[in-house]
């Protein structure tokens, strides 16, 4: 054998005997780190609300606690209500995304377990004023099934028993807890802007202004119609925001029409080319701008306005002030009027 065969079989050793050390350096640190059976891996894979499925059925309620306020979603019947808003309902869908994540919901990783750090991944306790959520299944006697504290940090989701301070990195997801209006079931009706013909707005001291337009215009191409078809528009911008106004029906709270203590400062009301009319009266409460719906539809049919009618009828729906404006426009502000012609 030279030497140059002599070199490199040494290599070769040297090389063997390097990968080797690191493989053993890999497995030493491995069994250094790996979890024991008593650590919090023992959870691993393991629900966060035990045995849901079957619990489920004697849940008659959830409590969402946060620091600022707590809510509850309630059964009635086959359906869920909110205490918290008068007893409105709730939409089914984010329920079912709601019960369906409480049921897959499982612990992973395991995190910290000193309190003062359970606000870096969202699991302060509420009722401490922290950031997490605690969750809480009542039956009907309000007694707790099973309860715990989630929060999140950059879109993971934490969790820790509510007895416990071990927290863990959670597997599974849930709809936003933190907004409760956000559970309200305020899809009321789908209007495309470009079904809207005409619409009328009154105003509490009895003026009024017809709008109208053609198949196929856009919003800026409504036109004072019939009896005001002398007006001269002044604020075209204006005009298209109230004639398409209820597109943009965003609730933000719900209450029962007979807590309403105002007369209505305005009438807006929308018509549709295939001959859907939609009624919204305006009040000015202390607490807040509330609107009240009622549809109106032609023909024996009539399966749109009774479906909104079957919803909104004997609520009144809370509006921000900006969107509360497009309904209740000052009518002066809309049209100019003729020399000859008294201002209505």
């Amino acid at each position: 054998m030279n030497l140059s065969e002599l070199d490199q079989r040494q290599r070769y050793i040297l090389y063997l005997s390097v990968c080797a050390a690191l493989i053993w350096a890999l497995v030493l640190i491995g069994h250094l780190f790996r979890a024991t059976p008593d650590t919090a891996h023992r959870l691993m894979g393991q629900p966060v609300f035990s045995d849901m499925t079957r619990q489920m059925q004697s849940v008659d309620a959830y409590q969402i606690r946060l620091a600022d306020q707590t809510y509850h979603l309630k059964r009635a019947g086959s359906a869920w209500i909110m205490p918290e808003a008068n007893n409105y309902r709730v939409r089914p869908d984010r329920m079912s995304e709601f019960e369906q994540g409480l049921e897959t919901l499982s612990f992973s990783d395991r995190r910290t377990a000193d309190p003062a750090r359970h606000a870096l991944i969202g699991l302060g306790d509420p009722g401490q004023g922290g950031n997490g959520v605690l969750i809480t299944a009542l039956d009907k006697e309000g007694k707790a099934l099973q309860s715990a504290i989630l929060g999140w940090r950059d879109e993971q989701l934490y969790v820790r028993r509510a007895d416990r301070d071990q927290t863990y990195r959670a597997s599974g997801r849930l709809p936003p807890l933190f907004n409760r209006q956000a559970w309200l079931d305020f899809d009321l009706f789908r209007l495309d802007g470009a079904a809207i013909s005409s619409v009328r707005l009154s105003d509490a001291q009895g003026g009024m202004l017809y709008f109208s337009r053609s198949t196929g215009q856009t919003g800026q191409g409504f036109r004072p119609a019939p009896p005001n078809q002398t007006a001269q528009i002044r604020n075209r911008l204006a005009v298209a925001s109230a004639g398409l106004a209820l597109t943009r029906f965003a609730p933000l709270d719900a209450k029962p029409v007979e807590d309403l203590l105002t007369q209505p400062v305005a009438q807006h009301v929308t018509e549709t080319f295939d001959g859907l009319e939609i009624i919204l009266q305006a009040y000015s409460e202390a607490d807040g701008q509330w609107v009240t719906l009622r549809a109106v539809e032609a023909g024996e049919g009539a399966r749109r306005a009774r479906s909104i009618n079957s919803r909104s009828q004997g609520w009144a729906y809370r509006l921000s002030a900006y969107d509360f404006r497009d309904f209740t426009p000052e009518l002066s502000d809309l049209v100019t009027w003729p020399e000859q012609m008294a201002q209505p």
